[in-house]
């Protein structure tokens, strides 16, 4: 096999082991003038009760150590077997610690190319530069400064253990790379070109770090970019810590203008816990920071800005304002609307009980608030309710006018009434019962033939005419209370005919008119039942004691009997 050094010889270059001691045993060491050897076991003659023994088969070497293949039992030279061996050259016999001059052939202290090295006392073989074939370790061993430099290929089939490597080119790297091993790992630093510039495998934290560096992913494949599978239980998956953007944004997806049925964002989750959580929460918690939106969507297509499809048995959309005091918990600003709504409210629900599709609702019992402002500006509608087919069954106009029926309310210019209601067309403008249903309690009705009936159970009890103001009562009329002023009872008319009438159509037992004092007896000529005058004077009176004055001078006819 090739070697390193001078050639061997015969003669003197072929050296006996001391006397191997060995008993029951199958190993020995192998020293030549008391000090270990390591021949080569192609090299070393061993006899064995004079039989010589073939190498790898009846022995074998490892390092200063001969293994036998079978046990021996002996003493020096005088045990019941007899074992001796002999090193053929002399590039296998020189010791560790000792080479002699004598055992080279050389002068101490000197180097000759075909030798190995042997510095005298004066020298640290630790200046010296050279490479050596460890016979022990089968091994060519560089040393000190020594180098290798290839400018061919290397072709290593086994394990390279190298402890520094500067690598100036490319590195063509088939296989697998391991650095360290399982629970013990090592730092590994790409630097870049720019000063602290690097991507480094910290691994005291187990954690891939780019300083001053950005990860930059071009995937061209139909596959995903970043793939994070996590298993942690109480700390983050995806966190970003303390940035220091200003002006920038923080996370932004830009331009994805190839999306068709995809979404920018997609969050999922089928957790059956019924603890309380936020699956997305959104926090400013700086009460300085009065011009921040937590969320803001822009929409400038003909869609939905915003979409929930709620299908569980709770709320769709709750806002909490517990902390506002003086602006609305909800503001939709409509400046653009045209034809549209600020607010569409609609279900197609088949809803059997009573319930509002829309409640209003203030829970506190103190006084000063209010359940619904609504404000017009201009000459609109403040409220109006529609039916089916959109047709306009009741209208509050601004002017605070009420349209029943009809959205055709006309009041005079600059009017405010306290209240008014219209109607166009229809049987009756106004409406007021008690029981409507069963039609036992009073009604008032004015209806477009110009009357205003008052009625109960469908019958009318009192009759005002709208062309001549004529006031119909089938029944009796009693008129009670205290009054502030001396007239009860007030019938005016411009008329040629009667301006009242009182009639008494029993067949046999008619009463007249009943004027009764109930609270006095005057018995004189002051209080009177009745008076009579014209627009110049008073005519003629019935005092309460009976009598009668005539003041014109008309004769009095008394006591005329037919």
């Amino acid at each position: 096999m090739p070697y390193i050094g001078r050639g061997l010889t015969t003669g003197a270059q072929y050296q006996k082991l001391d006397d191997i001691a060995i008993n029951n045993a199958t190993t020995f060491t192998m020293s030549v003038g008391s000090a270990n050897v390591s021949p080569d076991q192609n090299h070393l003659i061993l006899v064995v009760n004079g039989v010589i023994q073939e190498p790898g088969t009846g022995f074998t070497v490892a390092g200063s150590t001969c293994t036998l293949a079978s046990a021996i039992t002996t003493s020096g030279h005088s045990g019941l077997d007899t074992i001796y061996g002999v090193i053929a050259g002399d590039a296998a016999f020189a010791a560790y610690d000792s080479i002699g001059a004598n055992a080279l052939g050389v002068t101490a202290g000197t180097v000759t190319a075909s030798r190995a090295i042997v510095p005298d006392a004066n020298k640290d073989i630790a200046s010296f530069a050279y490479i050596m074939w460890d016979t022990s370790a089968d091994d060519l061993v560089f040393v000190g400064a020594a180098g290798l430099d290839i400018a061919g290929n290397i072709d290593v089939d086994g394990t390279a253990n190298l402890d520094v490597v500067d690598i100036d080119g490319a590195v063509q790297i088939d296989n697998t790379v391991t650095v360290g091993a399982d629970d013990a790992g090592h730092d590994v630093i790409f630097y870049g070109n720019t000063a602290s510039s690097n991507m480094t495998w910290d691994t005291s934290a187990d954690d891939l770090i780019l300083n001053d560096s950005t990860l930059y992913i071009n995937q061209d494949d139909n596959a995903g970019s970043v793939l994070i599978n996590s298993e942690a239980d109480t700390a983050q998956t995806f966190y970003i810590d303390t940035p220091a953007n200003t002006t920038g944004n923080v996370i932004i997806a830009h331009s994805c203008d190839s999306l068709t049925t995809g979404s920018m964002a997609y969050f999922h989750s089928d957790s059956d816990s019924t603890a309380t959580r936020k699956l997305v929460n959104i926090i400013n918690d700086n009460t300085a920071a009065t011009g921040a939106t937590c969320l803001s969507i822009q929409q400038d297509a003909a869609a939905h800005a915003m979409k929930i499809t709620q299908n569980a048995n709770d709320y769709a959309l709750e806002i909490a304002g517990a902390g506002n005091t003086a602006y609305p918990v909800f503001e939709a600003s409509g400046n653009a609307l045209t034809t549209g709504s600020a607010g569409y409210f609609y279900s197609a629900a088949d809803r059997t009980a009573d319930f509002p599709l829309v409640e209003i609702q203030d829970d506190n019992a103190a006084d000063g608030g209010y359940g619904l402002k609504v404000r017009v500006d201009g000459n609109g509608d403040l409220i109006r309710g529609m039916a089916q087919g959109n047709n306009t069954k009741w209208v509050v106009k601004n002017d605070g006018s009420i349209g029943i029926g009809s959205s055709t309310v006309s009041s005079p210019a600059g009017s405010l009434n306290m209240l008014r209601i219209q109607h166009a067309t229809g049987s009756a403008g106004l409406v007021l019962c008690g029981n409507c249903d069963a039609r036992d309690a009073w009604d008032i009705q004015a209806n477009d033939d110009g009357n205003l009936y008052i009625l109960r159970g469908n019958t009318t009890k009192v009759l005002i005419e709208g062309g001549d103001g004529t006031v119909q009562i089938p029944g009796s009329l009693q008129v009670t209370g205290v009054l502030t002023n001396t007239t009860r009872i007030v019938v005016q008319k411009a008329s040629t005919s009667r301006i009242m009438g009182v009639e008494n159509s029993h067949g046999s037992a008619p009463l007249g008119i009943d004027i009764v004092f109930g609270g006095a007896e005057p018995n004189n000529t002051t209080q009177w039942f009745v008076q009579g005058r014209d627009a110049s004077a008073d005519e003629f009176k019935i005092f309460s004691d009976g009598s009668y004055s005539q003041i014109s001078d008309i004769s009095v006819k008394e006591n005329i009997v037919i």
